[in-house]
């Protein structure tokens, strides 16, 4: 099973992974990303996007995603509205300590 974590144009979703000691990692962003060896990027729509929460959801179940790790507080707050949705397909959404916010 995988784990996703948001904002992969910062170097704080790279130091999470690493603090996680995952085997599985997809790294989302609503901007494209470079390819980097090794590393998982999946484009996501902006957290103010009508159809952020369903496509996310979308993600996760195509993917096998079993938690996300949203790392923007507008992310955040839109995830928090549809968590309930997210847990009955058996995904978590874990919201970090304010260090890993940003």
């Amino acid at each position: 099973m995988a784990i996703l974590i948001t904002a992969a144009s910062f170097s704080l979703a790279y130091k999470l992974e690493q603090s996680l000691n995952e085997s599985e990692v997809y790294f989302a962003e609503h901007i494209e990303m470079p390819s980097i060896p090794g590393k998982k990027f999946i484009r996501i729509p902006e957290a103010s996007s009508p159809i952020f929460t369903s496509e996310l959801l979308k993600i996760c179940i195509d993917n096998q995603i079993v938690k996300i790790y949203p790392l923007k507080e507008a992310e955040i707050k839109e995830l928090s509205k549809a968590k309930q949705l997210f847990i009955e397909y058996g995904i978590n959404i874990i919201i970090p300590s304010n260090e890993w916010i940003l």
